[in-house]
């Protein structure tokens, strides 16, 4: 990671924290977007967690 040459160890976290969360909030919507349409009720689980995420991140970008 060239670019963090340059940053302190906080700043360094605070970016591996944001692609960590960037990176799983991407896999579980595509998760979520690839489940059946119809007649399955595994779309709650990942709904709920895709949410978590999002809020996660969300929060996250408001606070650094």
């Amino acid at each position: 990671m060239v670019m963090m040459a340059g940053m302190d160890d906080h700043e360094r976290k605070v970016v591996l924290e944001f692609c960590h969360l960037l990176e799983k909030s991407k896999q579980l919507f595509n998760g979520l977007r690839d489940l059946p349409q119809y007649g399955h009720k595994q779309w709650q689980g990942y709904f709920g967690r895709t949410f978590d995420v999002y809020t996660k991140l969300w929060k996250f970008q408001q606070q650094h």
